[in-house]
């Protein structure tokens, strides 16, 4: 299949579903950030997304903290609380 039609094919499945803006750019992002997420080093990742530039591979490491810190300060006031809900 040409890369063109795997990139219409997604377009159109991902207007079906209402998702404007999603990409097949998106996907690979996607899949970076879950393998960090997942536990995968940067470098694991850096060779599955084929990236030659660490920094590059980093923006997904970046992504991940900035999630932790939205969950934090949640996680924190819970604490405090006597209880602690990580889910």
């Amino acid at each position: 299949m040409a890369p063109r039609t795997a990139q219409s094919i997604i377009k159109n499945l991902c207007l079906r579903a209402g998702l404007e803006g999603v990409h097949v750019h998106s996907l690979r992002h996607t899949a970076g950030y879950q393998l960090r997420k997942m536990g995968a080093s940067e470098r694991d990742i850096q060779d599955v997304l084929g990236h030659q530039n660490i920094a590059t591979t980093q923006i997904y490491t970046h992504l991940l903290a900035a999630d932790l810190r939205k969950k934090l300060p949640k996680r924190f006031a819970h604490a405090r609380q006597g209880r602690l809900d990580w889910k």
